[in-house]
């Protein structure tokens, strides 16, 4: 059985986050079409998904994106740009799971974020 550790958003300019999974009260998404395309040899698949609802607990407050420019909240940064682009699902030990988020090369038009004192809900 794999066990999560972190759940990975990464944003359309590689800012990415990881987030400990002791902060993440659920996850749901369904699963979308599947991408396969060959270059010589190899091959690369892309899961798309859709319907994704992330719910983090309170203590989404202290977490700050990777990013280029030090110290970016990350609820500034989800909130002012609506530009996911994949999420990943990150285990203890074996590969990772990546998921892409469909994204027009602007925005992705079903980022909403709901924000209370006690959580934080992402839909994609």
């Amino acid at each position: 059985m794999k066990i999560l550790t972190h759940l990975c958003i990464t944003f359309e300019n590689c800012e990415h986050i990881n987030i400990p999974y002791d902060m993440v009260s659920s996850i749901s998404f369904d699963l979308g079409k599947t991408s396969i395309s060959y270059s010589g040899d190899r091959t690369n698949k892309v899961q798309n998904i859709k319907n994704v609802r992330i719910d983090l607990t309170e203590k989404y407050k202290s977490l700050q994106v990777l990013s280029f420019y030090p110290g970016v909240p990350f609820v500034e940064r989800v909130t002012q740009c609506r530009d996911i682009t994949w999420v990943s699902l990150k285990y203890e030990s074996g590969p990772d799971d990546n998921y892409a988020i469909k994204f027009n090369g602007e925005e992705n038009k079903k980022q909403l974020v709901e924000i209370d004192d006690d959580k934080m809900v992402i839909y994609l």
